[in-house]
């Protein structure tokens, strides 16, 4: 049975049970079998090579299909949306991002000169082609030999996983999926007494989040 690697690097061993559970059950439903990689390290970037080179120890070619997650991402979509993407992307050799909200206002989403204010990446087209983007929810192609790394500091550096697309020249898509990010900060700002009750595949989560990081697309 063909395998579909599910990484999830994370510097802290945090990882969202609920959005792997829901990759795992859109995987099963494409008759594969999910290969599930979480990698933990004391910084992302070498977190990320670790799991490159578990990528590569299972023997499943030079660029596999690949699920990349990071563990602050909460899945709120259907897994039958997730599947039917999955398929059109290995139909058509592109990966797929689903953007997700910054905590600085832009999302997760780049052009060549910088990134997509979040209000912008709403307006975009399903599926429309991507320059570049962050790694926090991403399936396609993945190169076991490469090596991810930065370039530059302060304003003018570009993060390691900017530079894996554009290095690897990695045709994007842009997969209208609802996401959750930093769900973790709403913590500090609900009483400890309050649970944090999420469904998984519910569009429309019993908690409120009051910044518009839920993507109601």
């Amino acid at each position: 049975m063909h395998a579909i690697p599910v990484i999830v690097p994370t510097p802290d061993f945090r990882a969202g049970v609920s959005t792997i559970a829901a990759i795992t059950e859109a995987v099963i439903r494409l008759g594969r079998q999910p290969a599930i990689i979480t990698v933990s390290s004391s910084g992302l970037l070498d977190a990320r090579n670790q799991a490159l080179r578990i990528l590569k120890s299972l023997k499943l070619g030079e660029r596999p299909y690949a699920f990349w997650v990071d563990s602050d991402i909460y899945f709120a979509d259907s897994t039958e949306r997730l599947k039917r993407y999955m398929i059109q992307a290995e139909s058509e050799g592109v990966g797929f991002v689903a953007p997700y909200f910054l905590l600085n206002g832009n999302s997760s989403l780049l052009t060549e000169r910088g990134p997509i204010p979040w209000s912008q990446a709403l307006e975009m087209k399903d599926w429309s082609p991507v320059n570049a983007a962050g790694l926090g929810f991403y399936y396609g192609p993945t190169p076991v030999d490469y090596v991810f790394h930065t370039i530059g500091t302060g304003p003018n550096l570009q993060g390691e996983d900017v530079l894996f697309f554009r290095e690897n020249k990695i045709p994007l898509r842009l997969a209208k999926l609802r996401l959750v990010s930093n769900p973790h900060r709403y913590f500090r700002t609900r009483t400890q007494f309050e649970p944090l009750v999420f469904k998984r595949c519910d569009p429309n989560p019993r908690w409120r989040i009051p910044t518009g990081d839920i993507d109601m697309f």
